[in-house]
């Protein structure tokens, strides 16, 4: 079931973060590496206004 999980996010990320998340193990691990990402840019988008 994780891989499954782990294909799905693999499939829904674009290229550049998928490079970065391609060494975690679990479908969590990248998860929680797509949400910091994310997170970081909405902060750089808060600024910005």
């Amino acid at each position: 079931m994780d891989k499954k999980a782990l294909a799905v996010i693999y499939q829904g990320v674009p290229g550049d973060i998928l490079l970065s998340i391609a060494e975690k193990k679990t479908s969590k691990e990248a998860w929680n590496a797509v949400k910091t990402m994310s997170l970081g840019a909405d902060k750089v988008k808060v600024a910005k206004a």
